[in-house]
């Protein structure tokens, strides 16, 4: 079983095997195509509920410490089943999310901060999503201008059915099943990172090993 073979054990298993075809050869291309706006769809447009991955504009956030409420557009990353306000739960859930930065604005610091050739390398590599802490976003849907979203900047808002409304009414896109696809990958690479090469039980730096 060669590399290309192996990504099929990782595919939803829910998509139908012409919507896994797609799928498939969408991250096949993606290493020379790079990220674009197929990461969007429109056949969820309308809908009144929210999925993990949509965007949504004028969310509440608060950049800590600074205490000042602001509206930002923003991305979801809770999961689909718990920002459903029909699963009943003991403990009430929160909505996560992070917001996302306008790519231009962003070149424009890391330009004044790094020299020329940083730079350019640094907003290259965000661009191949090649930077685990980070999802770049081309411009698409209703997402106006071309966006990143840094998955250490996300808070949490309770969620209540006037949210879910509200928020449903904003949205700026969903992702099309590449985009969710490479999304989860690349949250998942983040935050579940188990290469960490650290022994728990000896307290060993495997890392540093020779």
């Amino acid at each position: 079983m060669d590399e290309f073979d192996k990504k099929d054990l990782y595919l939803p298993q829910y998509l139908s095997s012409l919507e896994k075809d797609v799928l498939r050869k969408e991250l096949a291309s993606f290493p020379t195509d790079g990220t674009k706006n197929t990461i969007y769809t429109s056949a969820l447009d309308g809908v009144n509920y929210l999925l993990q991955g949509d965007g949504i504009d004028e969310m509440p956030y608060v950049n800590l410490p600074e205490l000042k409420i602001g509206k930002v557009p923003g991305i979801l990353f809770s999961n689909t089943c718990d920002m459903s306000t029909e699963n009943k739960r003991v403990n009430p859930c929160r909505i996560m999310f992070a917001p996302l930065i306008d790519f231009s604005k962003y070149s424009q610091m890391v330009y004044a901060n790094c020299d020329k050739a940083k730079a350019e390398s640094h907003l290259n590599d965000l661009k191949r999503q090649y930077i685990t802490q980070a999802l770049y976003l081309p411009k698409g849907a209703k997402l106006k201008n071309d966006s990143i979203v840094f998955f250490d900047r996300a808070i949490s808002l309770p969620l209540t059915e006037e949210l879910v409304e509200e928020f449903s009414k904003r949205k700026i896109f969903t992702l099309s099943n590449f985009g969710f696809y490479l999304f989860l990958l690349k949250i998942s690479i983040h935050f579940t990172r188990i290469q960490e090469k650290i022994d728990r039980a000896t307290g060993e730096d495997l890392g540093q090993a020779v």
